[in-house]
């Protein structure tokens, strides 16, 4: 009884962290494609003040990738970004719930 309990208990916990995942990626493609989305205006103001800028955002999430990569094995770096996904999804998920 107490393995089923807890395998339960596993699958839900893990349901709940790729829905929050899944929100996570939902939540930030829609702010960076929608018109009415934040990071798509933030984009548009960028490229119209100096299209320089996102060349240079760019280059910069790709040395900050490679700086992720050259940490020890000590540091996970995947466990991070899972963590954060998850963080993300919650915040999308209860913005959701307040604003809609």
């Amino acid at each position: 009884m107490e393995n089923s309990l807890t395998g339960c208990a596993k699958l839900l916990l893990s349901v709940l962290v790729f829905l929050a995942i899944g929100l996570a990626i939902g939540g930030i493609a829609y702010q960076f494609f929608s018109p009415e989305g934040l990071l798509y205006q933030w984009r548009e103001e960028m490229w119209a003040a100096h299209p320089l800028q996102l060349l240079l955002l760019g280059v910069s999430c790709f040395l900050v990738k490679r700086w992720l990569d050259g940490l020890e094995n000590s540091v996970n770096v995947a466990d991070f970004m899972v963590y954060l996904a998850v963080l993300v999804g919650l915040f999308f998920g209860i913005h959701l719930m307040i604003v809609n």
